[in-house]
């Protein structure tokens, strides 16, 4: 019986190859051009005209990439090291002009098989690439799968379908095929559903060796040229756009079309492009008849103010910067803060200035200005640093600004001093900036962390002889690298020394990436979670698109060492803004830790890159939003809110110590019991 059995397996084995035989001699060979035995080198240029992308890059790497992935429809392939043979630059990454590169191939690669003539007979197959831009974020020798899964849809020698309904689906570009022998059937087009790597693609058979596959044309074309020239391609709606040379009407023109599809929070703030277009199109044909660039510029500044939204920051003329400076030119030598109960109270008094000359003192009530109730004329105030995204962080600096005036100013204010009774008075405003520059700190920092470390961290001794890690982290626009490995050498001395726990202070870190921010929350979870999705404008579509299979997503530390487990307590305020914010929303999930503050977050919740206007001017509209796993959008407009307000006090308003900090450690003293 073994005998017969063997028998028969060696018949079908024959039959097999005989049926193959048959099948090989009905397909045509690959039609090919410039027939020099194959590549061996290959040179080409990454165009980059989206500035993020260099500015972002930690480790950019080119590579060979392995296409098993778009084969199988999965993304969540991982590309194997052995295949990934790394290009070298040929031009400097980071300067302003398009990258070149070149790549030696291997004489024989180590990606993986795919057998994609769709003859229903088992064959090895072809190994298939496309070059390909990555950030080795990790550090590792080769890209893992925190850096790199599925395929590349973006800086790649292929092109995806830009239609989300099809995302993923290589439309063009170029592939390097490598076939172990001549008898491996490949497609020389799409076929009848448009698709590559399905049942109906028309099938050739390739040369031993490699062979660019340019997928451009139909039918696809096949060189074998020995250095042959492969360009990635830079998907079109990353790249800017460009209105600089237009006239002004027609560039505003251009930016309103833009904005009435592509902004991201038109129906969340309540925009109506129709009547701002028609409100200032006026101003703009008026620069352009009289040629006044400082107008069409002013223009542009006060229409972006209508947009309130903190992102987007069109710088002033200088007669406009004059003009609101020149309205807060003037003060009286008071500064106020409005405490948690809604009174306005004195926190600041210039010695010798006009306040202080009347008997005003700190503490004092402030009830009236000018004739109106406090709240009234805070409300009335004009505040300085706009556009806001926050409506409480421009409550504060109309706080601040309440009692400033232009110099030489008649004030009338009526107060209370701490005891007294009710009292008004007339004042004349001086230029004395100390009141200003006092009241600065409770919004925007004192000025001293622009010049801080990225991430800076101490220990802090506990009553019970023991510690608490205390670490500031200022920005996510600095070296990435930098940034992790003082995050991993701080966690490790937490754990070391067995700290119970720990403190973020994120209230002077004004955004930059967020990956940054994911990837050090990853510390603090043992368990994968997806957090929001990331929703942006689609042109084919002409709507906002999410695809549900790609959440952004927290991936724990693989090296369960360098986690920590403890309590992790976090401190936001209003100079904590955009990338900021997300890393304060990622550790605000799972109830891995607790927010604190007297404030929320600056509400900076879009992703943007520069559109370009006239005269030099970038407009930085964001076309991008983050979602909640319900769709709800998320952080514009509302920030990060403290789970544990700190409130402000009578007596904390101006205390020297960091009563936010100290409510901290006292909440940990509590918790860690």
């Amino acid at each position: 019986m073994m005998l017969r059995g063997l028998r028969w397996a060696i018949l079908l084995v024959v039959l097999a190859g005989a049926v193959a035989l048959l099948a090989l001699e009905d397909v045509a060979t690959a039609p090919i051009s410039n027939d020099e035995g194959g590549a061996v080198h290959i040179v080409g240029v990454l165009p980059i005209a989206n500035p993020n992308i260099k500015l972002g890059s930690v480790d950019p790497v080119i590579i060979l990439e392995d296409q098993a992935g778009f084969v199988d429809r999965n993304f969540e392939f991982t590309l194997p090291e052995e295949s990934q043979v790394l290009a070298r630059y040929t031009s400097d990454f980071y300067a302003p002009e398009p990258v070149t590169y070149e790549l030696a191939l291997p004489i024989v690669p180590q990606g993986s098989y795919r057998d994609v003539d769709y003859d229903n007979i088992p064959e090895t197959g072809v190994q298939i690439f496309q070059v390909a831009f990555w950030d080795n974020r990790f550090g590792d020798l080769y890209l893992d799968d925190r850096d790199a899964y599925g395929w590349s849809g973006a800086y790649s020698s292929a092109k995806t379908n830009d239609d989300p309904r099809q995302i993923g689906e290589i439309i063009g570009g170029k592939f390097i095929v490598y076939a172990p022998d001549a008898t491996q059937g490949f497609p020389f087009g799409f076929g009848a559903d448009a698709k590559l790597f399905t049942a109906d693609d028309p099938i050739v058979l390739l040369p031993a060796g490699y062979t660019i596959v340019d997928m451009n044309s139909d039918p696809f074309t096949f060189d074998r040229s020995r250095r042959p020239t492969i360009d990635l391609i830079e998907p079109e709606d990353n790249i800017p756009d460009d209105f600089s040379q237009l006239s002004y009407p027609e560039a505003f023109d251009a930016l309103v079309e833009k904005a009435r599809n592509e902004y991201a929070f038109t129906e969340l703030k309540g925009i109506n492009w129709d009547e701002l277009h028609a409100a200032f199109r006026p101003l703009f044909e008026e620069a352009e008849r009289t040629n006044d660039a400082d107008a069409y510029q002013a223009a542009l500044y006060r229409f972006s103010l209508q947009l309130r939204d903190g992102h987007v920051l069109v710088p002033p003329t200088d007669s406009v910067n004059q003009q609101r400076i020149g309205g807060i030119g003037g003060g009286i030598g008071l500064a106020v803060r409005e405490l948690t109960d809604g009174r306005v109270l004195v926190n600041f008094v210039l010695e010798n200035g006009p306040a202080d000359q009347v008997g005003i003192e700190y503490g004092a009530e402030i009830l009236a200005v000018n004739g109106k109730s406090i709240q009234d004329a805070i409300a009335e105030t004009n505040a300085v640093n706009v556009p806001y995204s926050s409506l409480q962080l421009e409550r504060l600096d109309k706080v601040r600004f309440v009692l400033r005036f232009p110099q030489n100013s008649t004030v009338d204010i009526t107060y209370r001093n701490p005891g007294g009774s009710e009292a008004s008075t007339t004042l004349t405003t001086t230029d004395e900036r100390n009141s200003l520059s006092f009241s600065r700190q409770f919004v925007y920092g004192t000025g001293a962390e622009s010049l801080q470390n990225p991430v800076d961290f101490v220990f802090l001794p506990t009553a019970d002889g023991g510690n608490y890690g205390y670490l500031e982290v200022n920005d996510f626009f600095g070296n990435e690298g930098l940034i992790i490995a003082n995050w991993e050498y701080f966690l490790s001395l937490a754990n070391q020394a067995e700290v119970p726990g720990i403190i973020i202070d994120l209230r002077y870190n004004r955004g930059g990436f967020s990956s940054i921010g994911f990837r050090m929350t990853g510390y603090l979870h043992n368990e994968e979670f997806d957090v929001f999705y990331n929703e942006e404008y689609n042109k084919i579509i002409d709507d906002f698109f999410h695809d549900p299979r790609f959440p952004a997503r927290i991936i724990p530390e693989p090296d369960e060492t360098k986690r920590y487990q403890g309590e992790v307590v976090v401190l936001v305020g209003p100079a904590c803004a955009s990338a900021c914010e997300v890393f304060a929303y990622a550790l605000s999930q799972r109830d891995r830790s607790t927010i604190m503050g007297q404030y929320g977050t600056a509400a900076l919740g879009g992703g943007w890159f520069d559109t370009y206007m006239p005269e030099d001017i970038v407009f930085p509209l964001p076309t991008s939003r983050k979602i909640d796993l319900n769709g709800n959008i998320i952080i514009e407009d509302t920030g990060i809110q403290p789970t544990v307000v700190v409130p402000v006090t009578e007596d904390n308003m101006a205390s020297t110590d960091d009563v936010i900090l100290q409510a901290a450690i006292e909440y940990l003293n509590q918790a860690t019991q």
